[in-house]
């Protein structure tokens, strides 16, 4: 294996870090400013820490219940406790994460379709940057994953790996359904 094969798919997770990093890298260590979704629908997953807070609030049990139909978006917030004490920075800096992982799947699939590497960087980065422009990374819940599992899906059907296709379609449903 050469260099020159990790170089491309580097750079496109590199500019979805970089693009990441201009949108939310500023507010990283603000925990008085979080993304809309966060406010709305992401303060229950605090009762991960205390499982007290929010006794009598029917909207927090209400988006606590229908996180018990993702698992696997139900496990990353599980284990954020033992990652940092801080849940508004682990949204924070899992969404900067997301996003280089979704550049690089972007990457992958764009370079199927075209074997030019320039064009599919081109296309990888008007497409990272098209994912902070629709607000989809910015909070890391279900809708967040919507792309890395369309890409990755396409991706694998595009390179003939049609169980693996399979695998991460199944997977996409126990983390975003609407992917699935």
């Amino acid at each position: 294996m050469t260099k020159n094969k990790y170089l491309y798919p580097s750079l496109a997770a590199l500019i979805g870090f970089l693009i990441a990093i201009q949108v939310v890298g500023p507010l990283l260590f603000n925990d008085n400013v979080v993304q809309d979704d966060f406010r709305q629908s992401m303060f229950w997953v605090w009762r991960f820490w205390d499982p007290s807070l929010f006794p009598n609030d029917f909207i927090a049990d209400i988006y606590s219940g229908s996180f018990d139909r993702l698992p696997l978006l139900w496990i990353i917030y599980a284990v954020a406790p033992f990652l940092t004490s801080n849940l508004i920075f682990f949204t924070k800096f899992a969404a900067i994460i997301l996003a280089a992982l979704t550049s690089l799947v972007a990457f992958l699939f764009f370079d199927k379709l075209s074997s030019n590497k320039i064009l599919s960087l081109g296309f990888t980065t008007a497409f990272a940057t098209m994912l902070w422009c629709t607000d989809h990374l910015s909070v890391v819940h279900a809708r967040s994953f919507i792309w890395i599992f369309i890409l990755a899906v396409g991706y694998f059907k595009l390179s003939c790996k049609d169980q693996l296709a399979s695998i991460m379609t199944l997977v996409s449903l126990f983390i975003s359904p609407i992917a699935f």
